[in-house]
């Protein structure tokens, strides 16, 4: 049986990869160690740190999900505001498409949420004139 590595070592390795552009063999490494160990739950929880070692190292993975497939103009703006905001020399975006966002985007990187979905919209509408 393989020796159990903390899902520290585990995402260091899965990170120092993806930045050396080795990570489909580290992803397929990866999953069968955690299947070996019985640990397939646990890939949320290293994958989610491995982007958060990436991005302190400047390598920002992020998904973005919105209603319909995005342009190239659209991916390449959203790519140049994430980079900006972020001050990251290295932005990856994953895009997806969910047709209950209706409309919008949502970007996910790691520590940061950007919900600019027309239900967000409407939820904060909503709860305003709740108040009023």
């Amino acid at each position: 049986m393989a020796k159990r590595l903390s899902r520290r070592i585990l995402a260091a390795h899965l990170a120092a990869a993806v930045e050396d552009g080795d990570a489909k063999k580290a992803v397929k490494q990866l999953a069968a160690h955690l299947i070996e160990t019985r640990r397939i739950k646990e890939a949320d929880l290293i994958v989610r740190d491995a982007e958060q070692q990436l991005a302190d190292r400047g390598v920002v993975v992020g998904t973005v999900v919105s209603a319909f497939d995005l342009s190239s103009a659209m991916q390449s703006a959203l790519q140049t505001m994430v980079k900006k905001e972020t001050g990251s020399r290295q932005v990856t975006l994953v895009y997806r498409s969910d047709p209950s966002v209706l409309g919008g985007f949502a970007i996910h990187l790691p520590g940061k949420q950007l919900d600019r979905t027309i239900q967000t919209h409407l939820t904060t509408l909503k709860t305003r004139f709740k108040k009023a």
